[in-house]
């Protein structure tokens, strides 16, 4: 247990750093998107992955590695890849309707915070 947890905490750096290298390397005031719209994509692409060949049976890494990767790396590196897959979950297991509130509630609940969360700022200074 405690190595996993430092495992997923080496990780999860890992993922941070990378997403920081992408936003310093592909930031600009033209496409000020680019930076999260490549780490969002790159990590569902990952993490659609691992889940699969996790699931199919043919993991390519080790097991200990998973966890860590899923969590540590996908998580720190973008927490839209773990959006993507639950929804696909959903989806696949026939909830499409749930799918549809998961994205409709992500988008205007985190949308709407970060706007009041904006505002209370601006209030406050």
């Amino acid at each position: 247990m405690i190595l996993n947890i430092v495992l997923i905490s080496l990780f999860g750096a890992i993922g941070v750093l990378l997403r920081f290298g992408a936003n310093s390397l592909f930031y600009s005031q033209v496409y000020i998107f680019l930076p999260t719209l490549l780490v969002n994509a790159l990590g569902s692409l990952l993490i659609g992955i691992l889940y699969a060949a996790h699931n199919e049976g043919f993991l390519f890494i080790p097991q200990s590695f998973y966890l860590p990767l899923m969590v540590g790396l996908l998580g720190g590196l973008t927490t839209f890849s773990g959006f993507s897959l639950e929804t696909l979950k959903l989806i696949n297991s026939g909830a499409v309707g749930l799918a549809a509130l998961n994205i409709t509630l992500q988008i205007v609940v985190s949308l709407g915070l970060c706007s009041l969360g904006m505002k209370a700022v601006t209030f406050f200074h």
